[in-house]
Order: C-alpha cells, then structure tokens, then sequence
C-alpha cells in the first residue's frame, strides 16, 4: 500500500520518521500496521469528515458528498459523527486513538437500532467512492474502513467495533476486500475443527477474556481457573500476556501485545 509523502513512517522498533517520498507499506506487519493506523487518524479520516473524496463516476476530485449538516437525509451520517476516542479495547489492549460512531455498536435501545441502521446504509455508500492518496493512488474507502477495523479490532463485534456496518456489503457481495476475507476465513473453518457458529477456538477465549492484574500480582494468581493474565507495565504502559507453565503457579510471559 503506497502512503503519501509527509506522512510518518514507523519501523518495528516504534520509532517515527518523516518520509519526504511516497512510500510503500505491507500491512499485516507490526510497523506496516502501526503506520497504516496512524494514517488513517491522523489524515484519511478527518480529510474524509471534511468531505474530501472522489465519487468513482466524478473524474473531478472534489467534495462530492455532503458530510456536514443537521439533515440526516442529505449528509453521510457515518461520516459525519465519527469522533476519536481513546480506548484500550482494541486487539492489542493498549490505550489507543480510534475513531468511533457515538452509539454502543451493540444496541441495547431502540433509539441506537435506528441509529445503526442509518449508519450501516450510509457506509454502504462509502462503497462507491475513492480517496485519493496520491495522484496516481487512490484506495476505496470501505477497503480502507474495513482494513482499520480489521487492524484495531480483528473484524470481532465490539461497543466501537465497525464490524456490523459490513452486512450490506457482505450481503450484496459487492466489495471485493470483503467479499476475499470471508471467503479466507471460510475456508480456514473448513480446514480447522472448531466449534459450529464460532470463529475462535477455546484458547482464544481463554486469552481474550482474560483478566488484567500489575506484575506484582501475577506470581499469586491461580492457575486452576485463569490459564492467561494480562499485565500492563506502569513506566511503558504495554500490556503483555502471561500464561502458566506448570502446577507451582509459575507465569512466563509471552511478550508485549
């Protein structure tokens, strides 16, 4: 994936420099992805909040979608209402900027349904437009949205999670991304045996729920019931995850997430 000049590129060990070319990035990387996300919050989403896209039938870049505005019939709701939120929810746990919708995406009110409905229509329509990187590059905004959420929540559902505002699109088949990585996750169910209607394993579980504690507390933890503790270190504030190696209660971590 090419990035714009200007932009900052981060290599695996976090540091942070200015490009002053474009430049290509491999997502599914650990510096591929810190650097994509970084992009995104800091430039493609709020250049798209202002409206900044190009409609794939539009040869003119231009603003071509109203994003602002009181009348949610004429504005792209999505757009519009997204807002950066600090959060240590996502996949790696650690505090970190995303952009959010201001509902719970699990809809515990009527009010939020509807709410949620609107959104997912006016994503579906994102489907449609590009934004431009360069001016020989440009990505499909869904594609981008949906690698995002991929990245900070692993597509799984989520109060902030993005994931249900793709059932339009998976169910017209009509994003190319999409359409690949359910046909991927697909077939690994076919190939693993899992649990019916479950796309993680047990172990999974176990690491995902998980409960967090100091370091200090993690030697008198017990190992009966909690096989996996997440610790969050006070001076870098990375969460690492420890799991028991054997019936002394001894943890051995395994490695900063």
């Amino acid at each position: 994936m090419l990035i714009p000049k200007g932009n900052m590129a981060i290599d695996k060990s976090g540091n942070m420099v200015e490009s002053k070319t474009d430049f290509y990035i491999q997502l599914g990387t650990t510096e591929g992805n810190a650097t994509f996300l970084r992009w995104m919050n800091q430039e493609v989403i709020p250049r798209l909040k202002e409206g900044i896209l190009k409609n794939k039938n539009v040869s003119k870049y231009s603003e071509v979608l109203s994003t602002k505005g009181t009348d949610d019939s004429r504005v792209n709701t999505f757009l519009r209402d997204l807002i950066p939120n600090m959060t240590n929810k996502t996949s790696d746990r650690n505090n970190t900027q995303v952009f959010a919708l201001p509902i719970d995406m699990i809809p515990k009110s009527d009010i939020d349904a509807d709410k949620l409905s609107k959104y997912k229509s006016d994503f579906s329509e994102l489907n449609y437009y590009q934004y431009l990187a360069t001016d020989s590059e440009s990505y499909n905004i869904a594609d981008l949205l949906f690698k995002y959420n991929l990245i900070n929540f692993r597509n799984k559902g989520g109060e902030q999670s993005f994931t249900p505002l793709f059932e339009g699109l998976i169910q017209t088949k009509s994003n190319d991304t999409i359409n690949s990585y359910f046909e991927f996750v697909a077939e690994l169910d076919r190939e693993y045996d899992l649990t019916p209607n479950v796309d993680f394993t047990m172990d999974d579980l176990a690491k995902m729920i998980a409960p967090s504690t100091s370091e200090i507390k993690v030697s008198k933890a017990s190992s009966d019931k909690i096989p996996y503790l997440w610790s969050q270190d006070k001076e870098t504030l990375k969460n690492s995850l420890y799991v028991f190696t054997n019936p002394d209660k001894e943890t051995k971590g395994m490695g900063s997430t």
